[in-house]
């Protein structure tokens, strides 16, 4: 059952549309003046600035009833002496024509709020996201109906029908920051993925990001399985094997991410097996490689592996993980084997889905250009 309280949350959302709207009205009014003026062949006086009189909005219709921008014109200048049962005909009338009209369908939008009629406000929004139209300005509300549970049926039964305006709005989940709403953003793709929609990723990874600093990582991790029912935990695609298939990183927090600039170069490749390969002139501390770990809190040990022996690995390569602003370098390093070396952090991970980045570092090696290729990456849980 819908809320007052819920209500007022998404009648406030939807009334943030109001300034627009009287710009808009005014506009309009301004815009329709030269249609009265070649329907009707009114004197050129008529055309001048100014309010259009309900008689001439009321005229015009006569000429051209079915005209929605028309009827809005003179709604809002009839509006404003009539009565409110008067007003209701008027957006009776208004509904019927459709969605054609950006300003109608605002002001259709703001009456169905006031009375707080859901279903009309969502043929409302529908509309006008299918014109293409205030898509800023409009998300907020169906972000907001997203919070109630029959509010959240409504939307997901829209977003299953697949309408132009889908990918967009899964997109701006990128764009919400209040916890609440971004638990209701998981709810809603989660009820998608069980009802078969398949769930495009360019749908899901943007908000899975503000869902992992939200707190919200086991959600974020279960929304991403659907796609990839056989990623690993705590590390996925250890091996880079993913990685350099796809030839490229992904927007996936849960892959890595690589980067590049003028004074190093980071690329995966599959031959002669799988492996990171990491060119650097030593200038400055890049961020060669980074993923968000599955892995609860807690203190850690990650090891490096080179397929050969590699005894600039350790020199030129070390480990830090991230949480939020909290940085835990990992500033102890062992060389477990020739082709292992184990980084270890001197306090805990105090966040479960930390940021793990693979930086730069200088310590003994000549100037010049070094290369390393790392073949694996393993998180040892210490207690």
């Amino acid at each position: 059952m819908i809320t007052r309280g819920f209500l007022t949350g998404v009648l406030l959302s939807i009334l943030t549309l109001l300034g627009f709207y009287l710009s808009a009205a005014g506009r309009n009014e301004r815009m329709m003046r030269a249609g009265l003026t070649s329907l009707m062949a009114v004197p050129p006086a008529l055309a001048s600035e100014g309010a259009v009189e309900p008689s001439e909005a009321r005229s015009a219709l006569i000429v051209d009833p079915l005209n929605q921008r028309l009827l809005n014109v003179a709604m809002v200048t009839h509006a404003r002496t009539a009565r409110e049962e008067e007003q209701g005909r008027w957006f009776t009338a208004l509904a019927r024509l459709g969605w054609r009209d950006t300003a109608s369908r605002q002001n259709l939008l703001l009456q169905h709020a006031k009375h707080e009629n859901i279903a009309a406000i969502l043929d409302d929004i529908d509309g006008l996201l299918r014109r293409n139209r205030l898509i800023e300005q409009v998300s907020p509300a169906l972000i907001t109906l997203e919070g109630d549970l029959v509010g959240r049926r409504w939307v997901i039964e829209r977003l299953r029908q697949r309408p132009a305006w889908r990918f967009g709005y899964l997109q701006r989940g990128s764009l919400i920051d209040d916890p609440v709403q971004l638990a209701a953003r998981a709810r809603t793709i989660r009820s998608l993925q069980q009802s078969g929609d398949d769930v495009a990723d360019g749908e899901i990874s943007p908000v899975l990001p503000k869902l992992i600093a939200a707190g919200l990582g086991e959600e974020a991790l279960a929304i991403w399985r659907v796609r990839e029912p056989s990623i690993k935990r705590p590390i996925a695609d250890p091996n880079f094997a993913k990685l350099a298939t796809e030839r490229g990183s992904s927007a996936v927090p849960f892959h890595w991410q690589l980067t590049a600039a003028a004074d190093y170069s980071v690329d995966a490749t599959l031959e002669p097996a799988p492996h990171l390969s990491i060119s650097w002139s030593g200038i400055g501390v890049p961020i060669f490689a980074a993923q968000t770990l599955s892995a609860s809190a807690g203190r850690y040990g990650v090891i490096l592996s080179t397929a050969e022996p590699d005894k600039v690995l350790p020199k030129m390569v070390t480990v830090r993980a991230v949480c939020g602003t909290d940085v835990v370098d990992f500033v102890h390093q062992k060389e477990v084997s020739a082709t292992k070396v184990a980084y270890f952090p001197d306090r805990p991970l105090p966040c479960p889905f930390a940021r793990l980045e693979l930086v730069g570092r200088q310590v003994g090696l000549p100037s010049g250009e070094m290369q390393t290729a790392i073949s694996g990456v393993s998180l040892i849980r210490l207690n």
